[in-house]
Order: C-alpha cells, then structure tokens, then sequence
C-alpha cells in the first residue's frame, strides 16, 4: 500500500520539487500526481534522486508522491545505472528543445531526427 502524501511538504522538498518542474515546464503539483508521461516520470525521478541524497528515506520519499517504497527504491536505483542516466541526459535535451522550439513555428522535427542529428 502506498504511503499517505504529505499535505503540506517542507521548504527544501518544495524547492526540489519546483527545481526539477520547472526544468521541463511543469507545475510542481503535476509530479505529485500519477501521470506517467515522459516528463513527469523524468522530473520525478530526479527529484526523488535529490531528495535521498539529502538524506530522506524511501518511506518519507514515498509519503511525498503518494507512492510505495519499494517504487522508489526502483526508482532511484534505475537512475543510478550508466545506460540510463545517458539516457535520462538525452530526453531532457529533447524535452528541453521541444519547449524551446515550440513557440517558433515552422521549427517542428521528430525526436528521432534530432538524435540522428537533423535539423
């Protein structure tokens, strides 16, 4: 059973969370959420990597996004593996271009022509 969220967060678990949504242009609130698109899952991995190298448990860990422990565990140990920190590193590259270049038109190229290297 997944441990209960913390209404109110402390200030440090508030500014990671913030840090981390606000490098893929999402609300903080959205990685407390269950969605599991692309970017929600990156930005709260990496919050979750944050947060236990401050110290927090899996359990206080778990309570923050209303998810059990051992998903964290996963979590955290999946982010920890070379493969997929390159590439974690990769799509936040490309989420970071789609936001940039969305608001040029005319600028839209598919994810897999950017890392072939297209324009």
């Amino acid at each position: 059973m997944a441990s209960r969220p913390y209404n109110r967060l402390p200030r440090p678990v508030e500014k990671i969370l913030s840090e981390e949504a606000a490098r893929l242009s999402l609300e903080p609130r959205t990685l407390r959420t269950k969605g599991k698109s692309g970017q929600i899952s990156l930005a709260r991995r990496r919050a979750a990597v944050r947060l236990r190298s401050l110290g927090f448990s899996y359990p206080q860990i778990g309570a923050i996004f209303g998810l059990h422990h051992t998903s964290v565990m996963y979590m955290v140990r999946r982010s920890q593996q070379p493969q997929q920190a390159l590439k974690d590193a990769m799509d936040l590259y490309i989420m970071r271009h789609d936001v940039e270049s969305s608001n040029e038109p005319g600028t839209e190229t598919a994810p897999s022509d950017r890392l072939q290297g297209r324009p």
